[in-house]
Order: C-alpha cells, then sequence, then structure tokens
C-alpha cells in the first residue's frame, strides 16, 4: 500500500487492560508492506505499543520525506514500534515522540532499521529516549 502528500492527526488506538491497543494511526499487520511519501503524523496516540505506527511481524515500512511527531505511547515506541519487522528511512524526522516505557522514537524488536538522511531527535522514554533496541537478530544502518 502507498500512501502520498497526506496528514494523519489526532488518531487514537484504546483497548481493554488486558489487550492494550495498537498503532495510534497506523496499524500494519503481518506480511504487509506500507510506503508513506510526505506525510505528515502527528499527535497520535496508542494505550500500548506504536504512538504513531506498529509495524507486525515479517512487515516492511518505507518512510520518504515523512515527519513522525508529537506522538505517544502507553507502553513502547512512541513513534514507531517494530515487531520483526523493517523499516526504511529517507530524507524523514521522528521528533517529539514519548513512551512510557522504552523507545521514545522508535523501538526495534528483532527487527531491521535503515536510515539516510532522517532524524531520530527529541524523543522521550524512561530507557532509549530516541531509539530502544531489542534482541539479537535487530541491524541498524545509517547512511
Amino acid at each position: 500500500m502507498h500512501f502520498e502528500g497526506l496528514s494523519l492527526v489526532n488518531g487514537r488506538a484504546f483497548g481493554g487492560a488486558a489487550s492494550p491497543a495498537e498503532g495510534g494511526c497506523v496499524l500494519v499487520g503481518q506480511n504487509a508492506s506500507l510506503t508513506l511519501l510526505n506525510v505528515r503524523i502527528r499527535n497520535c496516540q496508542a494505550q500500548g505499543r506504536g504512538g504513531a505506527i506498529f509495524v507486525g511481524s515479517g512487515s516492511t515500512l518505507v518512510v520518504n520525506n515523512t515527519i513522525i511527531s508529537e506522538n505517544s505511547a502507553g507502553l513502547d515506541g512512541g513513534g514507531i514500534y517494530l515487531y520483526r519487522s523493517r523499516m526504511e528511512s529517507d530524507n524523514s524526522s521522528i521528533s517529539i515522540n514519548s513512551a512510557l516505557k522504552n523507545g521514545g522514537g522508535i523501538y526495534l524488536n528483532a527487527s531491521i532499521l535503515s536510515a539516510i538522511a532522517s532524524l531520530i531527535h527529541t524523543n522521550v522514554a524512561n530507557s532509549g529516549n530516541y531509539l530502544f533496541v531489542c534482541k539479537f537478530i535487530t541491524t541498524l544502518w545509517c547512511e
């Protein structure tokens, strides 16, 4: 799926206490692909993981010229939460996001992140303000 020139604002994902919701604005399911080009995602909240975006197992998220800011998660990944997935970022900004636990900007759980000319800044969390890496097969590649 491909989105271009779109603004996503004030999204909310809330579930029950036993099963907190994920992906305040965007939930990418298993084995899926999403490309965001010139997109702005702002002021979204998830009770669980991925304040702006949650990416499920086997999926790929590509962000180009995209701004992800002012989002929050009740658990991990204030901006983005990646679970056994892949993210490619080019000329994008992930900023001013927050998570109550880990990964204010991005939480990587056994995932791959490739970033070119992108900024991850001014994010807040209990651990890993900008980036939190979990599991051994996580790979980071920055240029």
